[in-house]
């Protein structure tokens, strides 16, 4: 389960870098998203606000920065308060149902692992990594110096 402040951003950066997603975001967008949507969110790099990645199924619920806490504190307190055995069963289907094949994840864990030895690959995680210090949308895609106090030029 996941839950979101309203002013979270959500995204899927690799593409804009030449990989795809790894840790399973492959398999976890496509099953939660649904194909088209996952598609969209995978190769458009963009950033999703909470609002929209709730509504795409993303996220489960998009609360207020002040509400989230306590939100998360009573759902965890109501689970842990059902029976230990009915939550671990639940649990158990949920994954065997929704959860890709182990083989599937370790797939895309390899190509991942190419992906990031790519020379080009390394250079745009390098500009990446310089100008999401400050850029708000899809660092990846933009070559702009970075105007606030680090000061950072792409390339460096």
């Amino acid at each position: 389960m996941v839950c979101g402040a309203e002013s979270a951003i959500f995204g899927q950066p690799e593409a804009g870098l030449g990989l795809i997603p790894g840790a399973g975001g492959v398999q976890h967008l496509a099953r939660l998203l649904g194909r088209a949507r996952a598609l969209e969110v995978m190769l458009s790099a963009d950033d999703y606000e909470a609002e929209l990645a709730e509504r795409y199924g993303w996220i489960n619920r998009a609360l207020p920065a002040t509400a989230l806490d306590d939100f998360v504190r009573s759902l965890a307190h109501r689970i842990a308060g059902l029976p230990a055995g009915g939550r671990v069963m639940v649990k158990e289907r949920v994954n065997a149902l929704a959860l890709a094949p182990p083989d599937d994840f370790r797939r895309d864990s390899d190509l991942f692992g190419q992906g990031v030895r790519d020379p080009e690959a390394q250079k745009r995680i390098r500009l990446y990594s310089v100008s999401s210090c400050c850029a708000p949308v899809s660092p990846c895609l933009q070559q702009v110096p970075c105007s606030h106090s680090c000061q950072a030029s792409p390339g460096q």
